[in-house]
């Protein structure tokens, strides 16, 4: 009885956590955000494309990993309408870092106090990949994905939304 208890907290905190109205094929969350290059973004306006929100940090190794991978396939498809945000979640005193990092990239960039972000959750680990079809649809629902980003998997779950 106490093991059911613990584990209906648990899943009721997680709900909490990972945004009660975070549902892969229903209407994504409301999402905005003025990059570090001072452009606004929000869903709304990005109606008609494919979009990947990712939330990532300097410091955490696997985000540097990916950082290339997400880079070339964003240079493949960009012209097919796919748009890419970066969300870092390192503190606000490190932008310099984020800025110096990010230098070679091409997709947008937001540093997340930066954001309105409120249905994707609280950010408590990374990297997180949110993907959102051309109609606003969440399609991919990074906190009950294993985040292993690589051509293969962004080829499986992006493309075909491209289409």
């Amino acid at each position: 009885m106490l093991k059911a208890l613990l584990y209906i907290s648990l899943l009721v905190s997680s709900q909490i956590s990972f945004g009660k109205d975070l549902e892969e094929g229903k209407l994504a969350p409301p999402f905005e955000a003025t990059t570090i290059k001072g452009e606004k973004l929000n869903l709304i306006e990005q109606t008609g494309k494919t979009i990947i929100i990712h939330y990532w940090a300097t410091w955490c190794p696997t985000c540097r990993e990916e950082i290339p991978i997400f880079n070339a396939y964003y240079k493949k498809h960009q012209k097919d309408g796919l748009v890419m945000i970066f969300v870092s979640i390192d503190e606000p005193a490190d932008v310099s870092k984020v800025k110096e990092m990010m230098k070679p990239y091409e997709f947008q960039v937001a540093m997340e106090q930066d954001t309105k972000a409120k249905g994707y959750g609280r950010i408590w680990r990374i990297p997180l990949t949110f993907i959102i079809d051309k109609k606003g649809f969440l399609r991919k629902n990074a906190w009950f994905d294993d985040g292993n980003i690589n051509e293969a998997v962004l080829d499986k779950n992006i493309t075909p939304l491209l289409q």
